[in-house]
């Protein structure tokens, strides 16, 4: 329940533009934040034992799924208690003293320069635990006045594997302060939102329906007041999340009666069906669907309870291809956790038990498990699939804390980084940097149609906007080019999107239009320089410039996409 109670107070930060008085973590006395506690959701109670004259349908032997041993997680390292307030006082005496400059500029990019100073700095004081305590304690303090989600919460990761402190009691602080300094800018609204999305998924797992949709209005309000292009996307969450909490309330009330009545196949049905798509208890389930009124779930549980004892690699793979085909004709809320369901008995089938077509067909499905979310187009985070030792093409690029790429290539010209993943027909491609070092381009690479092509933000000495090629000519002299000088300026984070439609391509900069081409795709390649190692894949590509890239990710518009491993 930690990440339940980080969530719903997340959703009170995002939401709130009046800053709210506290302790600061720069003065004597602070202490870390305290957790909340949220209400739990009760679940239907099981039936009784079938009663004495009565027995199960016939064709549902009763047998378990075999027993795996879960492998042994390693205890974590023992942390260090919380230093002494005197020692507190004493340390922050000198880290006053030591910074005293950098605590004097309260803007936001001095702030976030603060902060990972201070978290580099942590790291070679372990010799004295109060002065470490107090380094981590400063950079969470000015990763929020940075409003700088993603750099709060390393800081309050790395705070507490050191102590025994809370990450999500500061976690929560960091998220009470982020919008309480008034709007924030597209692209940190863009990295904060990418940030907090995947806590959505993570509370409908806590069974926390009120505070999943809490928070998912809650980035809804922040991304339209920022033009983010995922407000379509948390829309259509925020409406599946209310339809899925009205469902789980409907099947609760239903299955109120089955304690009552064990083989009411109503209630059964409604306890069958909350038990497997929402508390994901299937061997609970499986058993109250069979009894169930639904003909279709009644065959397929039936069909994976009968399942013999000792593995029998064909018949898993047969009742995994049911349970597929069942989510791919569902609407939520059953179809995610169906296919889920579907992917688990995949796996549970030894690898040489699928072979040739049958094992290509299994594992597009399982790359594809992502598009069965129920949102409205699959949301891909790009620097999530990256490794940068097996996707680095051309030039230096490393992946540092908190998921950022950044590219030491000003003098590399044309550096590229592959992005393992496949887009669909149509998607918006998007990409948060900030160019550090040269005066040159950041491109995106894109796939289309059998072919791939550039945008290139800033090119030719950061003088041309366009794609290319087209009709064999380059960025520099084709009908897309756009010339201004200095396009970009070095230490300022920009939002660059390309959205690829069937018909046309566009591209924007900070919510502006600056190219825009009607294609086939037929006209259009990449230039020889710039190939990736693949023919389908995203890239992104820069040209004697150095570049940190804060977000990569796709929102998918028509057909799913996949990842290359």
């Amino acid at each position: 329940m930690r990440v339940v109670r980080v969530l719903i107070l997340l959703v009170a930060a995002l939401t709130t533009l009046t800053a709210i008085a506290a302790p600061n973590i720069f003065d004597d006395g602070w202490k870390p934040p305290a957790r909340r506690t949220t209400p739990t959701t009760p679940t239907p109670k099981p039936p009784d034992p079938t009663p004495t004259g009565t027995t199960e349908p016939p064709s549902v032997p009763k047998t378990k799924p075999p027993i795996v041993t879960p492998t042994p997680i390693p205890e974590k390292p023992a942390r260090n208690p919380i230093p002494s307030q005197a020692d507190q006082s004493h340390s922050r005496t000198l880290f006053r003293e030591v910074f005293k400059s950098e605590l004097n500029d309260r803007s936001a990019p001095a702030r976030r320069a603060l902060a990972e100073k201070l978290l580099s700095e942590a790291d070679r004081l372990a010799d004295n635990r109060s002065d470490q305590y107090v380094l981590l304690a400063g950079a969470h303090a000015a990763a929020k006045d940075a409003a700088d989600l993603p750099l709060c919460f390393r800081a309050a990761d790395r705070m507490a594997n050191s102590f025994e402190v809370d990450p999500l009691g500061l976690k929560i602080d960091a998220a009470n302060n982020i919008t309480s300094k008034g709007p924030i800018a597209a692209a940190a609204a863009a990295v904060n939102i990418s940030a907090a999305l995947p806590l959505i998924d993570a509370l409908v797992a806590d069974g926390d329906l009120d505070g999943a949709i809490k928070l998912a209005n809650a980035l809804a309000v922040v991304a339209v007041a920022s033009g983010d292009m995922l407000r379509p996307l948390l829309a259509a969450r925020v409406k599946e999340l209310t339809l899925i909490k009205g469902t789980r309330e409907r099947l609760l009330r239903s299955a109120g009666g089955l304690p009552r009545n064990p083989q009411d196949p109503a209630a059964n049905l409604a306890a069958g069906s909350y038990f497997c798509f929402f508390a994901g208890d299937w061997s609970q389930g499986l058993p109250l669907l069979v009894k169930g009124n639904d003909a279709a779930l009644k065959s397929l549980a039936s069909a994976e309870l009968a399942l013999p004892k000792v593995a029998d690699d064909a018949a898993i793979l047969r009742v995994a291809d049911d349970w597929w085909t069942y989510a791919e004709k569902q609407q939520p809320p059953n179809r995610a956790p169906a296919a889920r369901h579907a992917a688990d008995l995949y796996r549970r089938v030894a690898p040489a038990g699928i072979t040739g077509l049958n094992k290509v067909r299994v594992e597009r499905r399982l790359a594809s498990l992502a598009s069965f979310s129920g949102e409205a187009g699959g949301y891909v985070n790009l620097i999530a699939l990256v490794e940068v030792a097996n996707d680095t093409v051309a030039g230096n690029w490393e992946m540092r804390d908190g998921g950022r790429i950044v590219a030491k290539n000003l003098k590399t010209p044309n550096a590229r980084l592959q992005l393992p993943y496949v887009p669909p027909a149509e998607y918006d491609f998007r990409i948060v940097f900030t160019r550090t070092g040269g005066d040159d381009t950041v491109a995106q690479i894109c796939a289309a149609a059998g072919t791939q092509f550039t945008w290139w933000n800033g090119g030719w000495g950061n003088t041309v906007m366009a794609f290319g090629l087209i009709d064999g000519k380059l960025g520099d002299a084709n009908a897309t080019t756009n010339r201004s000088a200095g396009w970009l300026t070095n230490g300022q984070r920009y939002v660059s999107i390309v959205k690829v439609r069937k018909n046309r391509v566009e591209a924007y900069l900070d919510g502006r239009q600056l190219g825009s081409w009607k294609t086939n795709y037929a006209d259009m390649k990449l230039d020889a320089v710039l190939n990736l190692t693949r023919t389908d894949t995203l890239g992104i590509h820069t040209h004697l410039d150095d570049v940190e890239v804060d977000l990569a990710d796709l929102v998918e518009v028509d057909g799913q996409g996949r990842p290359i491993r």
